[in-house]
């Protein structure tokens, strides 16, 4: 039998249906009342150029913002390039949350901005996706460079956003998170890294003593038995993954070449 909820639970549900409306709406208009007033705030930021992407009914305001960086931080009157950040204002009185990304922006809700209702610069680092300079000059991407980009951004919005300031970033963001609060300790309040690999050396032989002890014996020799099994029938392997990855967007021109791509994969 279909149950129906009563009079008293269809007005409850009606009742917080209104009152989660009501929220939505305030939010709304304080957010949207914002904007006057934080786009000019930008306009007069140097370096900075914006483009409003969020749609009528967020609950936020959102830009996508390019700033004019120096290639080399020591020497300003270098070559320049623009680095894309995502900026999500929800109130000048609000904490304001530095994600930082170890490559292109990564797009998916932050958990940090989530639970603090907060501000987010979510950065793209140097060199990658949107960010990329017109001549790609190595010597420039360096962890001391990318975190002057930072400490950069951070100044700027200072002035904007008084409130407590959070840094926080994921793997090779974590990483970096990590690095701006050596180089900039009084940058933010908090860093809050994730996963933040620090390596020693560009082979990192720690890693060595951890595979050649993790689980049992028994199982590291399978584990072995498989990747020799793998490598001695290469070919036929490589027969398998051309046939598998026919019709299929993937590429793998970043290793070189399948047969690499395979061999890393086992390894």
């Amino acid at each position: 039998m279909k149950m129906f909820p009563s009079s008293h639970q269809q007005m409850t549900l009606k009742s917080m249906f209104v009152f989660l409306l009501a929220i939505l709406l305030v939010f709304n208009a304080n957010a949207q009342s914002d904007q006057a007033a934080l786009e000019q705030a930008m306009y007069n930021l140097p370096d900075v150029t914006f483009k409003k992407i969020s749609e009528p009914r967020d609950p936020y305001l959102k830009y996508e913002l390019k700033i004019r960086q120096p290639l080399d931080h020591h020497n300003p009157g270098s070559n320049f390039y623009d680095q894309q950040v995502i900026l999500t204002h929800r109130g000048f009185d609000k904490s304001t949350v530095m994600n930082i990304n170890g490559y292109d922006i990564y797009h998916a809700k932050n958990e940090i901005v989530e639970m603090l209702h907060a501000n987010e610069l979510n950065i793209e680092y140097r060199y990658f996706g949107k960010s990329v300079p017109e001549t790609l000059q190595w010597e420039y991407l360096t962890y001391e460079q990318v975190t002057d980009d930072l400490h950069r951004i951070n100044q700027m919005f200072r002035a904007l956003y008084p409130g407590k300031w959070i840094s926080t970033g994921i793997s090779r963001g974590g990483q970096t998170t990590i690095i701006y609060r050596y180089f900039y300790p009084r940058d933010v309040n908090i860093a809050i890294p994730y996963v933040a690999p620090m390596n020693k050396s560009p082979e990192d032989e720690r890693i060595y003593a951890f595979l050649d002890t993790m689980g049992s014996p028994e199982c590291r020799k399978r584990i072995f038995d498989l990747q020799v099994n793998l490598l001695k029938n290469e070919p036929e392997m490589l027969e398998k993954l051309k046939w598998y990855v026919k019709g299929k967007n993937i590429q793998f021109s970043y290793l070189g070449s399948l047969g690499k791509a395979f061999e890393f994969a086992v390894l």
